[in-house]
């Protein structure tokens, strides 16, 4: 009797951690999947906002090299639309429930963020452009 009971606990403690084990498994699929793709979208969303900055102070630098600035210009641009990309893959997984509130929220402050940030660079690049330095710095 007693060596079947000692059987039977054996038997509950496998199962029980084959049962932790698959909750974990799901844990961990979610945080690559998910979490993994939100935090590179997130990371990629920020340094768009640094490079925009960084090639909108680059075309005032280089607008005395007219080829230099017109590919620092394209640089910025393609900057924009890369956020503007991952900035709508990112919104579709938060709104798809696959976001929690702080992540709704941290997803505005960026965007509020971007928009002024992005505003003063296509200022800066518009009168870079038309090659009034002065005003864009």
């Amino acid at each position: 009797m007693g060596y079947i009971c000692g059987l039977v606990l054996l038997l509950a403690v496998a199962v029980t951690n084959a049962y932790a084990l698959s909750l974990m498994g799901g844990s961990l699929q979610k945080i690559v999947q998910v979490d993994n793709l939100k935090t590179r979208l997130v990371n990629d969303l920020i340094a768009s906002i640094g490079k925009s900055a960084i090639r909108s102070r680059s075309v005032m630098l280089f607008t005395e090299m007219d080829h230099k600035a017109h590919l620092v210009m394209q640089s910025a641009k393609a900057v924009m639309i890369s956020f503007d990309k991952a900035e709508k893959e990112l919104t579709s997984m938060i709104a798809n429930g696959q976001g929690t509130v702080p992540e709704a929220a941290l997803m505005v402050e960026i965007s509020q963020a971007a928009k002024k940030v992005f505003s003063e660079v296509a200022a800066a690049l518009a009168q870079a452009q038309d090659g009034d330095t002065v005003a864009a710095v």
